[in-house]
């Protein structure tokens, strides 16, 4: 079976890592020149430094599994980071709920309000209605005005700019569901994986076992479009050719 992946990132690697297991023909489409999309880094003391912010959580057992299937076990750590907000020209810890009682940015009833409001949403089970509302219009019900304001929109603000009104509640609701199921067994502290060297350890790894199974990787490859031939064939233009496979799969945003 013929399979053309739209994008080398993570999720275009590790599809074709899981297609050449089934020996089917894959060949990889990437408009950048070089592997990784969201993954990608650029150079800082001659050190790769992600391009965004990544991270494991401790219950992300597939992209474990990866990561030992590739032999790379060794090399993702799991440190307890320190986290702070900076409001009002001062940067305030907010790592553990003893942060949480002694922030001073917030007014101790916006402080409760915000620890309260917060473990309801992390013991909340489904996100029910959630997936048609934005984070901007249910977390003030939740944690108050003052915590919204300034805690978490700030902190839409810095993650999706001028979308941060758009970002919809169940997406804020998974992440802080699964930001507490990170927490260490006394529940103070989180635990969060990262590669020693950077995600790009993974995409290289990646990189190498499709290329060596056989993987066509294209990068600087842009694809134009996705057609259907008279046979019903899809096919994807890469610089004006249609070229035809059995299946295409997009893994672009």
């Amino acid at each position: 079976m013929r399979v053309a992946i739209i994008g080398a990132g993570i999720t275009g690697l590790t599809l074709a890592h899981e297609l050449l297991k089934h020996d089917c023909t894959v060949t990889l489409y990437e408009a950048a020149p070089r592997a990784g999309g969201e993954l990608g880094t650029v150079s800082v003391n001659g050190e790769p430094v992600e391009r965004f912010y990544h991270h494991l959580f401790t219950h992300d057992q597939l992209m474990i599994d990866l990561a030992n299937e590739l032999g790379l076990g060794n090399r993702l750590e799991w440190p307890e980071p320190e986290m702070a907000f900076y409001t009002h020209g001062r940067v305030y810890p907010f790592t553990s709920p003893l942060d949480l009682l002694r922030c001073s940015a917030l007014s101790p009833w916006a402080r409760f309000r915000l620890g309260l409001g917060t473990l309801l949403l992390q013991r909340r089970e489904d996100f029910g209605t959630f997936e048609d509302r934005t984070a901007a219009s249910v977390l003030p019900s939740y944690v108050g005005q003052e915590s919204f304001e300034t805690v978490f929109k700030p902190m839409l603000r810095a993650k999706f700019s001028d979308h941060w009104n758009d970002v919809s509640m169940a997406w804020m609701w998974a992440r802080l569901r699964s930001r507490a199921r990170t927490r260490t067994p006394n529940k103070r502290r989180e635990r969060l994986g990262y590669f020693r060297g950077s995600f790009r350890v993974i995409v290289d790894a990646l990189l190498q076992s499709v290329q060596a199974r056989g993987a066509c990787v294209r990068l600087g490859a842009p694809a134009e479009a996705i057609s259907f031939g008279g046979h019903g064939s899809p096919a994807v233009s890469i610089g004006g050719v249609a070229v035809e496979a059995d299946a295409v799969v997009a893994t672009v945003g």
